[in-house]
């Protein structure tokens, strides 16, 4: 069931944050030397079509829009990166925006490593406030997580008198969003 009882919103903007990640795991290069990855994130926010379905295969068959992607900072040497950085969407409809993470161990001088991959809806992510999902390689677990959290940060009325809430998420008394450990 939808958060907004099936209703599209086209005007409201959230701030997505990239808390932290865990699990990536240290690989072994050559003798007795092993590499902690240094991770990044690129985060894109995604419409689908009209006629958009579940499933991830379909799913891409109808995508419509595509925001520019976001790229994290790099954290080095750890399987246990903390961003804490976000970034605003505006014109989000949550019953047809998903997100797309891709997480990467960063190389230098040479293409960085894919660590996997996850795509979820915005309903989902609005809906909890704080998502930590595990990342895929192929389909394949990899025991990787990244933690999002999600806060609307305005909105408009709707043509219909209605409007959507604009409580989602944790602030404090000024606005600013917080974040729950």
């Amino acid at each position: 069931r939808s958060l907004y009882g099936g209703m599209h919103e086209n005007n409201v903007v959230f701030r997505i944050t990239a808390l932290r990640g865990r699990g990536f795991l240290i690989r072994k290069r050559r003798i007795g030397k092993k590499d902690v990855p240094d991770v990044y994130c690129s985060i894109r926010l995604e419409c689908m079509g009209d006629d958009h379905h579940r499933d991830n295969r379909q799913r891409r068959k109808v995508r419509k829009q595509q925001y520019s992607p976001w790229k994290t900072s790099m954290i080095k040497d750890t399987t246990m990166p903390q961003w804490n950085e976000s970034r605003e969407f505006t014109g989000v409809d949550p019953n047809m925006h998903f997100l797309r993470v891709d997480a990467f161990d960063s190389n230098k001088g040479g293409k960085d490593d894919l660590l996997g991959s996850v795509e979820f809806s915005m309903e989902k992510l609005v809906r909890k406030r704080i998502l930590e999902m595990e990342l895929l390689d192929e389909g394949t677990s990899t025991n990787s997580y990244i933690t999002l959290q999600c806060v609307q940060v305005a909105s408009t009325e709707k043509e219909a008198g209605g409007s959507v809430p604009n409580n989602i998420g944790y602030h404090n008394n000024d606005g600013h969003a917080l974040i729950e450990d």
